[in-house]
């Protein structure tokens, strides 16, 4: 009887702790070709799969590996486009990861653009952190990218269909992201100039023209109130994304990337 007891606390307590992971965890795929990208635990974000074990192993697969499971596509502010499921896997053994497919919807478009996070994740959708600043404060920090990161553009495989390469948002910040590198900015309310916060080059040579980035979704990711900034970067063949996050310093620095994958 004593056993008996014994057991059932142990599996209540399991049951619980089980239940307490659902509901403090949530889980972030990465844009098309979806591979795992994040995990926010406790408030806290980490990388999907472990730089120890990539090539190797990719997280469990019943949760970035499970057909039919349910996820909602988020738009690049973070609001909810709609909820679909996983409809196939790619396995590619370079990486060890499944890209993943989702079932089609009206509502998610762009595939490449999007990314996804499980319907049973804790996170919620903050609202959209998006700003449209003024003509003037747009052309002064298009002068401030000119001469911050190299001018040549040069289209890549994963890069050259997302069009955007600047977002605004938060009302006072603004990231760049272009062949050669990524610029973030902020910029105090009047006439006062833009400041450039982080910057990071890739090194540009006439044979390669380096990795180029683009901004894909700019959203409260962990729940602190401080959207985070989720970049796709290419160099043709290969691709991968990345999460910025800024710092207590003030700086933005990379905390995840995805295990990404390769066209070769």
């Amino acid at each position: 009887m004593r056993k008996a007891l014994v057991c059932g606390v142990l599996l209540t307590l399991a049951s619980t702790d089980a239940a307490a992971q659902k509901t403090t965890s949530s889980w972030f795929y990465g844009a098309d070709p979806h591979v795992p990208l994040a995990t926010v635990r406790n408030g806290k974000i980490h990388q999907a799969v472990p730089t120890a074990d990539r090539g190797s192993r990719c997280g469990d697969t019943r949760r970035w590996a499970a057909v039919g499971s349910k996820w909602h596509a988020l738009d690049a502010w973070g609001q909810i486009l709609a909820t679909t499921t996983v409809s196939s896997l790619d396995p590619y053994d370079v990486t060890a990861c499944a890209e993943v497919s989702f079932a089609p919807h009206t509502r998610i478009t762009h595939d490449d653009r999007r990314v996804f996070v499980s319907a049973d994740s804790a996170w919620k959708p903050a609202p959209s952190v998006e700003w449209h600043p003024t003509a003037t404060e747009r052309a002064s920090f298009e002068a401030l990218v000119a001469t911050a990161l190299p001018a040549r553009e040069r289209a890549t495989s994963h890069c050259s269909s997302l069009a955007t390469t600047t977002a605004y948002f938060d009302g006072r910040w603004a990231v760049a992201a272009k062949q050669g590198g990524w610029v973030v900015a902020s910029r105090a309310p009047g006439r006062r100039p833009w400041k450039t916060v982080s910057i990071h080059r890739e090194k540009v040579t006439r044979a390669f023209g380096g990795m180029c980035f683009r901004p894909v979704a700019i959203f409260d990711m962990d729940g602190d109130g401080v959207p985070e900034i989720i970049l796709r970067s290419s160099e043709g063949a290969s691709w991968g994304d990345e999460i910025l996050k800024r710092g207590r310093d003030g700086l933005w620095r990379s905390v995840a990337s995805s295990p990404g994958g390769a066209t070769a």
